[in-house]
């Protein structure tokens, strides 16, 4: 008879084995997804320069920027619902950068920027959709963030300062607060993004022609990045950048507009981003050894249900009484019935 023991511990080795099973086909999934529902802002400052509307010279100052990202929603029945479900999560991301010129109080404005980010839930890429008139065409490559398990390879990346795709290059490792990091970077170059926005033109003084009112200019944009993620879930972590902007007339002629110089996130900022990294880490690492922490734990248990069972069935063969000896032992010759005696007379 199998001892209840064993029996529990073979039930217990099971049970350990199904759960090793239900973490790598239920909660693994479930986890190494981007999240439909998310919200943050992060702070960013740096130097930087503008150019005076007078004399078409670059002034110095402190820039600043706030980027928030939120859940793109749409209205259904008076309420707010989530563009994101299912196999994709929509993200609205707000840019704010603004400049504090030199011996001023007061901050002027650089720009204020919205996109819409479609994401493929279970490879981090963008994807095709229509979620407005913002939203980032750019399927197949990444932007914001990396896939869970970054490598120290090369990724295709969206820059949003220009509205292209570009290869960001695996440049080493840093440690960011305590927190192993991967350090990547790009290089987009001067790009044409249109007629200059609002005037169109420069004065001419600015471009060397004093006798002209006004100059028909493009617009056009450099940037520099090094970024920063966390390999184990792909999370942005830091960053820093280098971005000019300067209008160009059809003759060649440029005048700078404006310049970002070193432009990082702020020591708060960075604190609360490590903190989520190094808590979304460890829920990451703790998911991905559960399963060989409980197919081993089920393996010992199982094998341990088994042997005490057949250590209980030795035990019983062995404690059967040995009746060698104790029994006569049988005869071979058969037994003949006693009779009389007959007596002679």
């Amino acid at each position: 008879m199998v001892s209840k023991s064993a029996t529990a511990l073979v039930g217990a080795g099971v049970f350990s084995l199904s759960l090793a099973g239900l973490t790598v086909a239920v909660a693994q999934p479930a986890l190494f997804k981007a999240a439909t529902i998310y919200s943050t802002t992060t702070d960013f400052v740096g130097t930087g320069s503008k150019v005076d509307s007078g004399t078409g010279k670059l002034v110095s100052g402190t820039v600043e920027l706030k980027r928030s990202t939120g859940t793109h929603t749409h209205t259904a029945n008076g309420k707010k619902v989530a563009d994101g479900t299912g196999s994709t999560a929509v993200y609205d991301i707000y840019g704010d950068t603004n400049i504090t010129l030199d011996g001023s109080t007061g901050a002027v404005n650089l720009s204020k920027t919205l996109d819409t980010y479609a994401f493929d839930r279970n490879t981090g890429k963008l994807q095709r959709g229509d979620f407005g008139p913002k939203t980032v065409a750019a399927p197949g490559v990444y932007a914001i963030k990396l896939p869970f398990g970054a490598k120290k390879s090369s990724y295709r990346y969206y820059d949003d300062n220009t509205g292209t795709t570009t290869t960001l290059s695996y440049v080493g490792e840093k440690s960011i607060d305590g927190l192993k990091a991967y350090e990547y970077s790009y290089s987009v170059p001067g790009t044409d993004m249109g007629v200059l926005p609002v005037v169109g033109a420069v004065p001419g003084a600015w471009v060397g022609q004093p006798s002209v009112p006004s100059v028909p200019a493009h617009q056009f944009v450099s940037v520099q990045e090094h970024l920063y993620f966390e390999p184990v879930t792909g999370s942005p972590v830091g960053a820093n950048v280098d971005e000019r902007v300067w209008a160009q007339t059809a003759s060649g002629a440029t005048v700078d507009l404006a310049v970002i110089q070193g432009l990082h996130v702020t020591p708060a900022s960075t604190a609360s981003v490590v903190k989520d990294a190094k808590a979304s880490k460890a829920k990451v690492q703790l998911l991905q050894r559960a399963p060989w922490v409980l197919g081993v734990l089920g393996l010992l248990l199982l094998g341990g249900g088994i042997l005490a069972g057949r250590r209980r069935q030795d035990g019983a063969h062995r404690g059967q009484p040995d009746l060698a000896g104790v029994l006569p032992a049988p005869r071979d010759e058969p037994v003949v019935a006693p009779t009389k005696a007959r007596v002679r007379r």
